[in-house]
């Protein structure tokens, strides 16, 4: 199903169902090769519509929360997001790298690129509130791999 169409509460809905269950877990590689080129494409492009309200709905919870609490709601945060692991795998294959990435298409290089897209898209008072909340998720990120 093509979820370009779909309202933006649809798609958080789905974005936050697709975050559970990643969490329980996800056999990426076995997801891929049930799927023709066509719905690769199709997937992907639906991951990637998915990602921004659910993006947006995470950044609104963060900047209501007081100093205190954006920590253990990062890490938890920086814990989904790992869960994700493999759905780079779901990437079509003659699908092309966005021109500044020069690497392979790991979940990192593809998260970060999706990011800065919407950060960049977005409306001033939503760019501030993602913006912060995905600088702290890259700086609890590394201080994470670092420790």
């Amino acid at each position: 199903m093509d979820l370009s169409k779909q309202s933006w509460q649809t798609r958080l809905i789905l974005a936050n169902r697709l975050e559970q269950e990643c969490c329980k877990g996800l056999d990426w590689q076995s997801a891929k090769v049930s799927l023709d080129e066509s719905r690769q494409n199709l997937v992907w492009d639906n991951i990637t519509l998915l990602l921004r309200p659910w993006l947006v709905e995470k950044a609104r919870s963060y900047a209501r929360l007081t100093a205190e609490k954006r920590l253990d709601y990062v890490d938890r945060l920086i814990d989904v997001i790992t869960a994700w692991r493999g759905i780079e795998k779901l990437l079509p294959s003659q699908m092309k790298l966005s021109p500044g990435i020069k690497t392979s298409p790991g979940l990192s290089n593809l998260l970060c690129s999706a990011i800065d897209r919407i950060v960049e898209e977005s409306d001033p008072p939503q760019r501030e509130q993602i913006g912060e909340l995905w600088q702290a998720l890259k700086v609890r990120w590394l201080l994470r791999i670092c420790s």
